[in-house]
This record gives C-alpha cells, structure tokens and sequence, in this order.
C-alpha cells in the first residue's frame, strides 16, 4: 500500500516584524479637544412642569428629608439651621435655606487631571466625555 505523501502545510514567516501595521497607528486620531454644543438645551417639561417637579423635590427636604451618613455633615447642618433629627441621621431642610445654597453654586467649573492639558470644564456650553475613576480610586492624606 503507498503512502500518501501531503506536502508541507506553508507557515507564516517574519512574526511582529512581517506586520505591516507595527509602523504606526491602526487608525489617524484626531487631536483632543472639548467639543462645544452649539444646540439649545433639550426642555422635556413645559413652565408648570418643571415648577411642580421643583416643588416636588423641596417637599421632600422638608417633610421627608435626607439620610446624611456623617456626623460632622450633621452637625454642619444642624448648625446651619437644618432639622437633624436626635439619635437619627435624617436631615430636613427648608427651601429657603436649599435655594440660598444653590445660588452659591458655580455655573461652571474645571475638573484638572495630571495632565493639565486635558482639563475638562463642566457646565456651559460644553459636552463632556471624561473617565469617571469611581471612589475607589479615591484617597485623602490619612489612606
């Protein structure tokens, strides 16, 4: 009986070297940048909606209230003139004391990374597409 004789099986040659691709980027990047929206915002509720929804909201800090964890955030707040439940961590506000606060919010601000060329501005016209590291890639000088 013959034998079958199969030619050799041809094998790739050259390995990293024979990659056509190792001598640049697989595709052209553009350069970074913060994209602007040049679109007006998105008004999903109507004048009486979002009145309702924001009376909403400060009926629930002053009837129902917050759960604040911390004890230095309680005494803050109850320093502050916020209700603070003895022996609770339920915090009420008023929404006087609520708008007062808000209003001392920037319109805008800049989050700096490492790399301060690639600061991010939140808030205004621009988009934002950032990583978001999460809390556990958070520390303070004590961890």
């Amino acid at each position: 009986m013959s034998e079958i004789v199969r030619p050799q099986a041809a094998r790739r040659r050259g390995g990293r070297k024979a990659n056509a691709r190792r001598g640049g980027p697989a595709i052209d990047q553009s350069d970074w940048f913060l994209p602007v929206n040049s679109d007006r915002p998105t008004e999903p509720l109507n004048e009486e909606g979002l009145h309702a929804v924001h009376d909403a909201a400060m009926r629930i800090l002053e009837d129902i209230g917050i759960e604040f964890l911390h004890d230095e955030a309680l005494k803050i707040l109850a320093d502050a003139g916020c209700t603070v439940k003895s022996g609770t961590t339920n915090v009420r506000m008023d929404r006087d004391f609520v708008m007062e606060k808000i209003k001392l919010a920037p319109s805008s601000f800049e989050l700096i990374p490492r790399n301060p060329e690639r600061k991010i501005r939140i808030g205004g016209d621009r988009m934002v597409f950032g990583c978001v590291g999460s809390p556990p890639n958070c520390s303070d000088l004590d961890r």
